[in-house]
């Protein structure tokens, strides 16, 4: 599929497959619903209810996590590039979580991959869009990750910085798939919220959505982010 490989595929449907038979909520829909950029609505989603739920089937906290990164990549890391160079400061985050989920088998080379996509990003002081787009495409440069610009398949990150802080780091991520004038976002936008695909006819609505999206979490403790389309600065 565009790109995307059969056997991350299945694994990625087994994800879904899993969340919607614990979930309580039984919050899973049949097709899909026009619905307006800012009125997704979660409501019926509790996540303490959820907690609950999963307890009382024996599954711990830690099987709730697979969240939006390990979803993206799940489906987008057979379309990336990595060449493994070797780099010694690779910390590979999410590690408790890919230790802890039954459900991921991600093998060693996998994980270095993974951190090499989402690994924290040093920031030269005070840095503006520009500046920070650049040390994100030199971090994955030193770490051999490189992107297929040919295919309709791309990854997003939104890139949040705390304020004070000379880091910036992959907040949520999500998988964009572009078929004819169509544009599909597939995203789990954290480990207790249900997945979800949404349609969009134009690519400049997807990236309205996201700051939507943004802007209804009431980010006040992070004063700068940006989106990354694979390795092209789109907001």
């Amino acid at each position: 599929m565009h790109g995307i490989a059969r056997e991350d595929l299945t694994d990625f449907f087994s994800y879904t497959n899993d969340f919607n038979q614990v979930s309580y909520s039984g919050y899973d829909f049949d097709g899909y619903t026009n619905a307006a950029l800012n009125s997704l609505d979660y409501s019926r989603f509790s996540s303490t209810a959820d907690s609950q739920h999963w307890a009382r089937l024996g599954r711990s906290d830690s099987e709730l996590d697979i969240n939006c990164r390990i979803a993206a990549f799940t489906l987008f890391q057979s379309v990336v590039k990595y060449d493994n160079k070797g780099v010694q400061d690779l910390e590979i985050i999410d590690l408790e979580t890919f230790d802890s989920n039954s459900l991921l088998h991600f093998n060693s080379e996998e994980r270095l991959k993974y951190a090499a996509i989402f690994n924290t990003v040093s920031l030269p002081e005070n840095a503006h869009h520009e500046e920070a787009k650049d040390a994100i495409l030199s971090n994955w440069d030193r770490q051999g990750i490189s992107f297929n610009n040919d295919i309709p398949v791309t990854l997003l990150c939104v890139y949040l910085q705390n304020p004070g802080s000379n880091f910036i780091q992959v907040a949520h991520a999500a998988v964009l798939i572009q078929t004819g004038n169509e544009y599909t976002l597939i995203e789990k936008y954290n480990p207790k919220q249900p997945y979800l695909a949404s349609v969009f006819m134009d690519k400049e609505s997807v990236i309205v959505y996201i700051n939507q999206r943004l802007n209804q979490e009431k980010i006040e403790d992070l004063t700068n982010y940006l989106i990354m389309s694979n390795d092209s600065l789109i907001s």
